[in-house]
């Protein structure tokens, strides 16, 4: 049935969406890190550091909107029915616009100086 099919789907989508997308974001990461270690200045080593690492937090963010779709579509088909699942869903929605700012305060020192 179509219900039985889109049970799945959701169910293939919330494993595996997280695991690909991490491991193509580390392997960016790590061929970026190998161009940071080329460069001359130490300082100018440090700071692309903190920015890629900044970087690589605010790029997994969309990941917590994956989730919630997940949560969400679980929700619509019958999956997965309570009042905690519909509060996730918003919950894991609000943490994409608020993580974004924090990632910046917390990686990068010239935004902690303001």
């Amino acid at each position: 049935s179509v219900e039985n099919v889109a049970g799945r789907f959701t169910m293939i989508m919330f494993a595996f969406m997280p695991i690909s997308a991490c491991t193509a974001v580390f392997f960016v990461r790590r061929q970026l890190l190998k161009c940071i270690r080329k460069l001359q200045s130490s300082s100018d080593r440090r700071n692309q550091k903190l920015i890629l690492r900044s970087l690589t937090a605010q790029v997994l963010l969309p990941l917590t909107t994956a989730v919630a779709i997940s949560f969400w579509i679980a929700d619509l088909i019958g999956v997965l029915r309570s009042d905690a699942t519909h509060r996730l869903v918003l919950t894991l929605c609000s943490i994409f616009t608020i993580g974004s700012p924090l990632i910046n305060l917390y990686y990068l020192p010239a935004y902690r100086r303001f």
